[in-house]
């Protein structure tokens, strides 16, 4: 009994220590490389004049009129008032590739972060009405509070309305639900066929063809990205 007892302690302690030498080289084995975390590259920017420029760490092709890149790597627009015929907004498109993530800055100090895969329109000078944005992908936004002039996200599915707020927007457009979440504010989302949805802090709306749905959501789970945290 006490040789095979021995003998057991003996092949435990081999398998023990095989394990802690085997286990860190195959964690290294499965992580990243340096710098392909985030996968930012070959972000565009496409202004209403056909200019195309391509964004990022070392890809800013030349200078761009009413916009500025700081030191981070962001995109800045600059505040410019619209001209004459003000009824007619000109629109610009940023638009961040698969396994990208992208920052930037609007005219009026909203802040916006782009996820995978998605394209934004923003008037390339706001004028006296609503500050209305068109969303396909995801973005979360820090919005500036002016309630002379509300701001809007336009989906596929539908439009969310702030004054001033913090939120993240979930629409792809080969997805059938769209998703909104409030970090804080007060945001609604209105559509056609389910009216309007209006949130509190900690809320989402989730928005089909079929209808809606209000829950309180752990906001971890659905802004966490922003942070670089899945």
């Amino acid at each position: 009994i006490f040789r095979w007892a021995g003998a057991g302690a003996c092949v435990l302690w081999a398998v023990g220590i095989g394990w802690s030498v085997w286990l860190p080289g195959t964690r290294e084995g499965r992580m990243m490389p340096d710098g392909q975390e985030q996968g930012v590259q070959a972000v565009q920017l496409l202004l209403s004049d056909g200019s195309r420029h391509e964004l990022g760490p070392g890809r800013l092709s030349g200078s761009i009129p009413g916009f500025r890149v700081d030191t981070g790597g962001v995109i800045r627009q600059e505040a410019v008032a619209s001209g004459p015929g003000g009824d007619t907004v000109r629109y610009g498109e940023i638009m961040v590739p698969r396994g990208g993530e992208y920052r930037m800055v609007l005219a009026d100090g909203t802040r916006v972060m782009l996820n995978a895969e998605t394209r934004l329109w923003f008037p390339e000078a706001f004028g006296d009405g609503e500050r209305r944005v068109f969303l396909e992908g995801e973005a979360y936004f820090e919005v500036v509070q002016d309630e002379s002039h509300p701001f809007v996200v336009q989906t596929h599915l539908g439009e969310v309305m702030v004054l001033g707020t913090a939120f993240n927007v979930n629409a792809y457009t080969d997805a059938s639900v769209c998703y909104t979440t409030l970090v804080h504010g007060k945001v609604q989302f209105s559509a056609p066929n389910v009216g309007t949805v209006t949130l509190q802090p900690g809320e989402q709306a989730v928005v089909s063809a079929n209808g809606t749905e209000k829950r309180t959501v752990d906001l971890d789970e659905y802004i966490g990205w922003v942070n670089g945290v899945y």
